[in-house]
């Protein structure tokens, strides 16, 4: 049902995905409980998904509600908590909670230096990401200092 639901967004059925994927989510939670990994992973497809409605406060709560849960039960820095962080960032920049989105943004960039380095994909991203948060702060010199890092590392020389 899941493929179905990301096949309904790609054509711009949101309505329909997110139906589908509530579905999924009480089936999920029915069968698996409110923990378990899958379940975890409809709340985030959900999430997502009324974010593409701009539902923005829905999503937020949902992914609040991930975000604490893939905390206590994987740990602070495992990658799925590292994602839905990113996720409720991603949401609450939408939202124009940019001191909030930035503050969880700067926590998942620190993680991915620490855990795999300054030149891993993934911590260049996640430094990438930060830059959008800072410049709707209107932190531009933070945000090209960031950017400029990750140039460094991408185009050494």
């Amino acid at each position: 049902m899941h493929a179905l639901a990301v096949t309904y967004q790609a054509q711009g059925r949101n309505t329909d995905a997110a139906g589908i994927q509530e579905q999924v989510l009480e089936q999920r939670r029915r069968i698996q409980g409110e923990e378990h990994p899958h379940t975890l992973t409809a709340m985030h497809n959900l999430a997502l998904t009324y974010q593409a409605q701009g539902r923005n406060a829905d999503a937020a709560g949902i992914q609040e509600q991930v975000m604490e849960k893939c905390r206590r039960i994987l740990g602070e820095e495992h990658p799925h908590t590292l994602t839905a962080m990113h996720a409720l960032a991603s949401t609450y920049h939408v939202q124009g909670r940019n001191a909030d989105a930035a503050r969880i943004q700067e926590q998942v960039m620190e993680k991915c230096r620490r855990i795999l380095g300054e030149e891993h994909p993934h911590t260049l991203t996640a430094m990438h990401n930060l830059t959008y948060m800072y410049q709707a702060q209107g932190r531009n010199a933070e945000a090209a200092a960031i950017q400029e890092q990750v140039s460094s590392y991408i185009n050494p020389g």
